[in-house]
């Protein structure tokens, strides 16, 4: 005679199947995120690349912290979507990027001078990535006592997104700093 599941050990199946599904699904989500920053360190660093290329076509100058992303310095960007983040949601509405632009920040000695970073701080795990002037680009821990200050925090809250009206500067004319 065959004998077929009763209810306890479909019951209990089911219960094993939850427990596992509730251990590994912040695993996986913890793992899809580290591949998000991943890719958002690419992005940026694919800015750089593009920014030191729109620089060495205008005699060391970078482009405007304008509000709309300069026709001039697109064209220097292998795509436009590397001015998105994927773990930004957003709020649904169009932007023209996730990066905020403040060319020739820096804070003391800490960075190099920080020339883009995410607008939302806190998107990567408790941190956001930097660009600095040089090219590289490096994920900051906002807790670190290494990491971001808080008055470099303040400022780059502050830096005008691609899709912002940023603060005029003298002398910046048609492009933005020299480098």
């Amino acid at each position: 005679m065959r004998r077929g599941f009763i209810l306890i050990e479909f019951i209990t199946a089911i219960a094993i199947i939850m427990i596992l599904a509730a251990i590994l699904f912040p695993v996986f989500t913890r793992a899809r995120e580290k591949a998000r920053q991943s890719d958002c360190l690419n992005n940026l660093l694919n800015v750089g690349i593009a920014l030191r290329h729109y620089a060495a076509d205008y005699s060391g100058w970078y482009p405007p912290q304008d509000n709309e992303l300069s026709p001039l310095f697109a064209s220097h960007l292998p795509d436009r979507r590397v001015l998105d983040c994927l773990s930004y949601t957003g709020s649904g509405e169009w932007t023209s990027g996730d990066y905020s632009y403040r060319a020739g920040y820096c804070d003391d000695d800490r960075f190099d001078l920080v020339v883009m970073v995410e607008r939302k701080l806190d998107l990567h795990n408790g941190g956001c990535n930097y660009l600095s002037v040089d090219g590289h680009v490096k994920w900051l821990s906002l807790s670190n006592p290494s990491g971001p200050t808080p008055q470099l925090r303040r400022e780059i809250l502050g830096m005008p997104g691609l899709d912002q009206e940023s603060p005029s500067s003298e002398g910046d004319d048609e492009h933005g700093p020299r480098i």
